[in-house]
Formats: structure tokens, C-alpha cells, sequence
């Protein structure tokens, strides 16, 4: 995830590269300034496949109730698994 962010005096600075984990990689100060990262993509795939910290997969967890779960109170009304979703 990389979150950009206006630096001051407009803004409050402290740009952000976190991992698919949320653990922050880079973040800048409250001046302009571009943190620099590699993005992992494979790290993407493990955390999607395992979960954060291999114990927590909440698409998978969500599976159990079938293809959509509906939910009428919120705007779209459903939640569909990701087309990555892989059981």
C-alpha cells in the first residue's frame, strides 16, 4: 500500500509504503520527500493465500456462507468474494 500525502505547508506530509502485512517500510518526514521501496507482488500472493501472519484469511472464512453474502443495509448490498479468492 502506498499512501501519498501533501507535504507542508499545505498538508501534513508522511508519506507511506506499508506491505501487504501493514508493516510500514518507508514513510517520509513532514517536507517534501519520496520514500522509495520495492514492492513485493510475491508477498501479495503468500498474504492473500495464508493470510496475515499465515493465521488469518478472511475471504476464506467468509466462504462458507456461499458465492455473495447480502447485506440490504449497506449501498451495494453484498459482499463477492475477489476473483484472486482461491480456496
Amino acid at each position: 500500500m502506498v499512501n501519498v500525502n501533501t507535504p507542508a505547508p499545505y498538508g501534513v506530509g508522511h508519506s507511506t509504503v506499508a506491505d501487504p502485512e501493514g508493516t510500514v517500510r518507508q514513510q517520509a518526514g513532514p517536507r517534501e520527500e519520496a520514500p522509495v521501496d520495492v514492492l513485493g507482488l510475491d508477498a501479495v500472493t503468500r498474504v492473500r493465500r495464508h493470510g496475515s501472519a499465515g493465521i488469518n484469511r478472511p475471504w476464506a472464512q467468509l466462504a462458507r456462507y456461499g458465492a455473495a453474502i447480502e447485506l440490504p443495509m449497506y449501498r451495494d448490498g453484498v459482499i463477492q468474494p475477489p476473483a484472486w479468492q482461491q480456496d
